[in-house]
């Protein structure tokens, strides 16, 4: 291996470095390293001779740019990589070949309108730490990502499905397809769409998605009952309610998206990039007008925080209330804790920890939690993690061998679990059925219910297909297709007797078109009428 120094046929030196080699067939190669000759060469052109400063610094160049070649060549396969840097030299194109131990770092450095979140990133590095770490164990010899074969998908794929959720699964299949669609050269068929085929139901006996259910109209009312304490979730829940908005997009909504003048809300799904169109109406202004003033860019600051910082915690606060709104059994009150032992638990501190700022930290959260104090204020009003408040707790249970947490009766988690969770077959884990994106069902499912056109409830949604909506938001009971088809199908089908339509009836029709923009010059006439009459 070495480097060499090429002249034209009129003598002329050529402008690059050339790199000599010997392949794996044994055959003798010489390659253009692209790496520009500068300076002045020795006057002999023998490279056994130095020449100035600026020709011995390319000629280092040139050093690091063969090794690299005869690197790559060796992972890569002399033919095919012979291949592509003649196509570089016919068309200066670079055709780019990423690692998988590169894949984290390329994928979280694209270009993006917004910053990623901390728990996204966090999730990225979790997935495809856990894909290269797979590769390295099953074909350490696949080195770029065109080398991870097939078999090597269904392996990973089956490896998730058999230790993690569904969920979990679908995560891994969401971040790595798009990853590969991106950073596999051209002309190289990406594994995991070609291996893992997108697909509707399954199999008989395959366990099948479970859909989220819908809140009716009582339903709600309990649920924003409930709600009313929380001064972030009852807004948030009901502004959910009011337009359907998925989760994020909803904590993270502008005031520039709002226009009060005129009611509307328009703003781009972060998920589809579609826009929506959204009618404010008087629940929903209730509560965006109190916050106008509230000093942010976000109408809703502390979800956008929340949702940066601790995303599970939003949806356990949200299913916490849904749970206490539908179950209909009260919680008892909060069981005796460390108000009972409070001066045993600040001799034990005093005891167990010497003087200094943590004792002090420590007497100041007995005293606190023992009046009643939740561990959410101490953390605000004292500036001290959750964590650490709730390890000093534990430390001094430690300490008396007493139980000192206060635990709420009732038993919320067995609450939350039987009103916002299912079972599944095959010892899959629960299924959520009701929780911030029940939400956006409930909107859709009321809407398409009570007549609202699926054109105007997909504007407002931003699904892209009708098959989207009712396959996966349309959630009506027996009883809604039972009172919809009675008053649809002819009587004839039905039993029922005759009834005349009303004015209002026909108005709600007209307004459709109306709002669909499919009314006819004699519809609106039409619809003048009737509304002088009602």
């Amino acid at each position: 291996m070495g480097l060499m120094l090429k002249r034209q046929r009129d003598g002329v030196l050529r402008e690059s470095w050339y790199g000599v080699f010997t392949d794996s067939d044994g055959k003798r190669r010489v390659i253009n390293l692209n790496v520009k000759v500068t300076g002045t060469p020795p006057k002999s052109m023998s490279l056994s001779e130095p020449g100035d400063v600026a020709f011995e610094r390319s000629r280092t160049r040139a050093k690091d740019a063969l090794a690299q070649f005869v690197e790559e060549a060796k992972h890569k396969g002399n033919a095919q990589h012979l291949t592509e840097r003649l196509i570089e030299m016919k068309t200066g194109s670079t055709v780019e070949y990423s690692k998988i131990s590169e894949l984290l770092d390329k994928w979280l450095s694209i270009p993006r309108d917004e910053d990623l979140s901390p728990g996204y990133k966090i999730m990225c590095k979790a997935i495809l730490g856990r894909f290269e770490r797979f590769m390295k164990d099953r074909n350490p010899k696949a080195f770029y990502l065109y080398q991870v074969t097939e078999g090597d998908v269904t392996a990973f794929a089956n490896d998730v499905r058999a230790s993690m959720s569904p969920k979990t699964y679908r995560e891994h299949l969401r971040l790595l397809r798009p990853a590969f669609d991106r950073f596999l050269p051209a002309g190289h068929k990406n594994p995991f769409r070609t291996a893992i085929m997108k697909r509707k139901g399954g199999k008989a006996g395959e366990a099948k998605s479970v859909h989220r259910s819908y809140f009716d109209e009582d339903q709600l009312q309990k649920i924003f009952d409930a709600a009313k304490g929380d001064s972030l979730m009852y807004p948030l829940l009901v502004a959910a309610a009011c337009t359907g908005m998925r989760r994020g997009d909803l904590c993270k909504l502008k005031w520039s998206a709002v226009d009060l003048q005129k009611n509307t809300i328009n703003v781009a799904a972060a998920k589809t990039g579609e826009r929506l169109d959204i009618p404010v109406f008087p629940l929903l202004r209730s509560v965006l007008e109190p916050r106008i003033k509230n000093g942010s860019k976000y109408v809703f600051p502390e979800a956008a925080q929340m949702l940066e910082e601790n995303p599970g915690g939003l949806t356990y606060r949200c299913k916490a209330i849904i749970a206490r709104a539908l179950d209909g059994k009260p919680l008892e009150p909060a069981e005796e804790g460390l108000d009972k032992f409070e001066d045993e638990a600040i001799e034990a501190v005093r005891a167990n920890i010497p003087e200094g700022d943590r004792r002090d930290r420590m007497v100041e959260v007995v005293h606190r939690y023992a009046a009643g104090e939740g561990i959410r204020t101490i953390e605000k009003e004292m500036g001290v993690s959750k964590a650490g408040i709730s390890n000093d707790i534990h430390a001094i249970e430690g300490w008396l061998k007493k139980p000192l947490m206060r635990k709420r009766g009732g038993n919320i988690k067995a609450m939350i679990q039987r009103n916002t969770r299912v079972p599944r077959s095959k010892g899959m884990k629960s299924a959520s059925i009701r929780d911030f994106h029940a939400m956006r069902t409930s909107f859709v499912t009321l809407a398409l219910r009570n007549g609202t056109p699926i054109e105007l409830v997909k504007r407002v949604t931003g699904h892209q297909t009708t098959s989207i909506v009712l396959e996966h938001y349309f959630r009506p009971n027996a009883a809604d297709f039972r009172d919809t088809l009675g008053k649809t199908l002819p009587d004839v089908l039905t039993g029922n007797k005759s009834k005349k339509q009303t004015a209002t009836d026909k108005m709600a029709v007209l307004i459709g078109k109306i709002q669909a923009q499919t009314a006819t010059a004699a519809d609106k006439k039409r619809f003048k009428l009737l509304a002088a009459k009602v």
